[in-house]
Parts: C-alpha cells; structure tokens; sequence
C-alpha cells in the first residue's frame, strides 16, 4: 500500500496510473462499439433472412383458384417453403435448432408464427402489429438469440434476443 501510495505522489506514477484508466476506459468503450456494431449487422442479416423467406412463401400461388379468378396463396407449399428458406438462410436443422456455424443460437419456437392470408378472410388485422392486411399475404413473427461478445462481461446475460416480424403480400404484374 505504501509503494502505491509512493507512485501516485510522484508525477511519473500518477500519470502512469492515468494512462492506464484512459486505456481502460477506452478499451471498454471499443469493446461496447464492436458488439454493438455485431449486433446490428447480425440483425440486418436475420432480418432480410426472414423477409426473403416470408416473400418466398408470399408467391406460392393456388392454381385452382388463380384459375378461377381469385388471387390466393397456396398455404400448404407457402409453409413449406418459407421454412425451407429460414432453414437454409439461418442454417437450422428440421427441427429449427441451429447448426454449427449458424449466427443463431436459439428459436423461440414458442413464438414463431407463420399464417396465409387470403381473400376469404381478407380485410383482416396483423395479430403481430395491428396493422391491416388488405391483400393475400404471408404473416411472419420469429424471436431469435444471438450470442453477445465483450458487454457480456457488464451484463450477465449471454445473447441478445432479436425479434423480427414481416409480412409479404402477393402480387402478380400483368
């Protein structure tokens, strides 16, 4: 104790000991900046991830009522291909748990909705955001986790949990 307080009296110690709290606090702040920077980048990916996949399902068309006339979307294949596409996309198993590699590192099954709308109940309301559908579209809401870097020393908690909801009209050009 004595030697510390030795150094902090002599101008070299004390400014030794203020280089290393700016270099402390600077590394902290650098370390805050990149995960930050990862998250957002993590996100923006997942989030066009789900977004193609929910427009993938959207242009599934139902022949046999596109041949009556009436724009529909065919739910069956519309489901099997949007969960093909978040498979492939976000590199899940059948099962929807991540594969090594993947930037997930957990769904919340739970939460994950997926739902055609169609005209035989259109106009309707988004049970995600209230918004209303108008057109025949595909109705997505999925809850992800991706791992935190360097602030989960601050914060105990080791991912982030990242919520995407989209929906996908269907829309064919004459």
């Amino acid at each position: 104790m004595k030697k510390l307080y030795k150094i902090i009296k002599d101008d070299r110690g004390s400014s030794l000991i203020e280089l290393l709290i700016f270099l402390g606090i600077s590394l902290a702040l650098i370390g805050w900046a990149t995960d930050y920077y990862h998250a957002i980048n993590i996100k923006r990916g997942i989030t066009d991830s789900i977004k193609f996949a929910a427009l993938a399902a959207s242009q599934q068309t139902d022949q046999a009522k596109l041949n009556q006339g009436i724009l529909a979307i065919d739910s069956t294949q519309a489901d099997v291909v949007f969960l093909e596409m978040l498979k492939k996309n976000l590199s899940l198993d059948n099962n929807l748990n991540p594969l090594p590699g993947s930037p997930v590192i957990y769904v919340n099954k739970a939460t994950l909705y997926y739902k055609t709308y169609n005209s035989d109940v259109l106009p309707a309301v988004s049970p995600i955001d209230s918004h209303a559908i108008t057109e025949p579209s595909y109705v997505v809401y999925i809850e992800v986790r991706v791992r935190r870097g360097l602030t989960q020393i601050v914060n105990s908690t080791p991912y982030w949990t990242i919520k995407v909801a989209k929906d996908a009209a269907l829309k064919i050009s004459p």
